[in-house]
C-alpha cells in the first residue's frame, strides 16, 4: 500500500506539473517593425514633408547657381572684348580689373553656395531624424500596449536581420503575427488625433 501511495503521489505531481507547464506556456507574437514604420501614414507624411524641404533647398541653390552662371557669362564677355582690336590700354586694364573682381565674386559665391547647401541639408536631416525617432517611439508604445493588453509574453521583430542579412528567428512555434493589427490601430488612432 505504501508503494501505491508513492506511485499515486508521483502521478499527481506529474499531472499537476504538466498542467502547470501548459498553463504557463508563454504567449509569443511577431511584428514586422520595418513594415509598420514604412506603411504608417505619419511616416509617409513625414517623408513627403522633408522631401519638400529638400526640394526648397535645391531650388534656392539653383537660384544662387544661376547668379554665378550670369557672372561667368560676364567674364566671357569681358574676355571677348579684350580680344578686340583698337581697345585702349586704359580700357584694357579696367576690363581686366573688372574680370578679376567678378572672378573673386564667383569663387566667394561658389563657396557660399556649398556651405549653404551643406548647412541647410544638415538642419533638415537632423529634424527628419528626430521626427523618425518620435514615430518609432510611438510605434513601439503601440506594440507594447497591444501586447500587454493581449497577454503576450514576448513579441519579436521579425524584420530584424543578422550581419548575414538572415532573419534572427527562422521558426517560432505558435507565434502570431500582429503587424496588420498594430498598423491598423496606429493609423486609426493617429487619424482620430489629427481630426
Amino acid at each position: 500500500m505504501n508503494n501505491y501511495k508513492k506511485w499515486l503521489m508521483v502521478l499527481c505531481l506529474g499531472v499537476f506539473s504538466s498542467n502547470l507547464a501548459i498553463a504557463q506556456k508563454p504567449q509569443i507574437a511577431t511584428v514586422d517593425m520595418q513594415k509598420l514604420f514604412k506603411e504608417y501614414h505619419r511616416t509617409i507624411q513625414t517623408h513627403e514633408h522633408f522631401a519638400a524641404e529638400y526640394t526648397m533647398i535645391q531650388k534656392n541653390l539653383d537660384v544662387r547657381r544661376a547668379v554665378v552662371r550670369r557672372m561667368s557669362k560676364k567674364i566671357t564677355a569681358i574676355a571677348e572684348e579684350l580680344k578686340k582690336d583698337g581697345i585702349s590700354d586704359e580700357d584694357k586694364k579696367a576690363k581686366q580689373s573688372e574680370g578679376r573682381l567678378i572672378a573673386q565674386e564667383i569663387k566667394f559665391a561658389q563657396r557660399s553656395i556649398q556651405l549653404f547647401g551643406v548647412r541647410q541639408r544638415a538642419v533638415v536631416a537632423e529634424k527628419k531624424a528626430l521626427s523618425m525617432e518620435s514615430i518609432m517611439t510611438e510605434i513601439k508604445k503601440q506594440v507594447s500596449a497591444f501586447s500587454e493588453k493581449s497577454g503576450y509574453n514576448y513579441v519579436f521583430d521579425r524584420s530584424g536581420l543578422s550581419s548575414n542579412q538572415i532573419g534572427f528567428f527562422l521558426y517560432l512555434k505558435d507565434a502570431k503575427d500582429i503587424t496588420a493589427i498594430i498598423l491598423k490601430r496606429l493609423n486609426e488612432t493617429s487619424h482620430q488625433l489629427d481630426s
